[in-house]
């Protein structure tokens, strides 16, 4: 069985694959291409690159969007803090009391209340953490008082 080009394509270094797509793009109507633009292209993720066609970004999104919807349903308190340590950018192995006390109260106020449905949960948490020592200091204060 005799050998392909691809077969030993497949085999090169990325610069030395875009120097050769480069080439063959040449010799279409000496249509240049600079070897930068492929080596770009060889080099980005799988799904970073499917993602720019727009028909796949919509079956990707889909499926995201499934998986997400899905993990909601599951857990919707757990989903919802997930969502707000990514958009704070919280890691979970460095969270400490008052990041646990502060996701805890934002979910507590989101699941009781109509009001905050239409505010930015975002905010709500940083009032929470923000005023966390105030609000630890009531409850220490109101404990004292049942004693």
């Amino acid at each position: 069985m005799s050998k392909k080009y691809i077969d030993e394509f497949v085999k090169l270094p990325v610069s030395k694959m875009a120097q050769k797509i480069t080439d063959m793009t040449y010799l279409h109507d000496n249509t240049e291409v600079p070897k930068t633009h492929y080596q770009k292209l060889l080099q980005q993720e799988v799904l970073e690159m499917m993602a720019q066609d727009s028909t796949m970004e919509c079956i990707l999104l889909n499926a995201i969007l499934g998986q997400l919807q899905a993990l909601q349903k599951e857990s919707p308190k757990l989903f919802m803090k997930a969502m707000l340590c990514m958009d704070k950018g919280i890691k979970v192995e460095n969270m400490n009391t008052r990041i646990y006390d502060s996701l805890e109260r934002t979910f507590l106020d989101y699941q009781n209340s109509e009001e905050l449905l239409n505010r930015d949960i975002s905010t709500t948490y940083d009032d929470h953490y923000e005023n966390h020592a105030h609000t630890c200091e009531i409850k220490i204060s109101d404990n004292e008082h049942m004693s």
